[in-house]
Order: C-alpha cells, then sequence, then structure tokens
C-alpha cells in the first residue's frame, strides 16, 4: 500500500513497510516528505503533513519516519523539531526512528454547535 499526498511545490509519501510483521498492519512510514527547495519554510510540507496525521488519527494508525534531510543545510535536530510538531516522538536513537500514535481527540475546524438557541463554534 502507498499513498501519496502532494500540493503544488511539496510531496509527502506513506508506505505500509512490508518488512514489518503482519501484525503491525495498522502501521504506516512516512518515507518521503519533500518540498522545492524554491519554496520551503512557506507551509507547504507543513499542509502535507497536517493532512497525512488527519487521515492516519480517522484509521486509527500508528506512523513512523526516520527523519534523513535531502539536503546538506537542513539539520538533523531542525527535522525533529519539525516532526516533533505533529506529534511525532524519537524512539530510537541508532538510525533515529520517530513515532507517532493516533490522536482520537476531536479536530474541530468547522463545527458550529446550537445549545439554547446560542450559536457557538
Amino acid at each position: 500500500m502507498k499513498q501519496n499526498f502532494e500540493n503544488e511545490h511539496a510531496s509527502c509519501q506513506v508506505v505500509q513497510n512490508p518488512e514489518l510483521p503482519a501484525d503491525m498492519e495498522r502501521v504506516r512510514e512516512v518515507v518521503r516528505v519533500w518540498t522545492d527547495p524554491a519554496f520551503r519554510n512557506e507551509g507547504y510540507a507543513t499542509e502535507l503533513m497536517k493532512a497525512v496525521c488527519d487521515e492516519a488519527d480517522s484509521e486509527g494508525v500508528v506512523l513512523i519516519l526516520q527523519p534523513k534531510p535531502f539536503d546538506a543545510n537542513i539539520a538533523k535536530a531542525r527535522l525533529l523539531g519539525f516532526y516533533a510538531r505533529f506529534g511525532f516522538v524519537k524512539t530510537q536513537d541508532q538510525p533515529v526512528l520517530m513515532a507517532r500514535a493516533p490522536s482520537f481527540r476531536p479536530r474541530l475546524t468547522s463545527v458550529v454547535q446550537a445549545v439554547d438557541g446560542v450559536v457557538r463554534g
């Protein structure tokens, strides 16, 4: 299973790693997050990672990844911080492995509730 997430300047690939045991079928690996160098630090990769995490949450899937810079100008520590913003935690040092458990908290983005005639959102 392979899923591609894309927007106009970035792409991300998520796979079900065939190397994992069969009882880990609810684990997906983020194997590639890439942004066109001319458009880095403009939120394109952030947009994709939000979509990846939202889908993983809705499916109850654990995400794993190995943060590897595509560019020598990107520090690994910066990548660790980037992924930590989405709930990834470092679970292993050599090689560095990060994991993110699914969040079952409701994401209220455009939900409007009417309570006692008062609209709250």
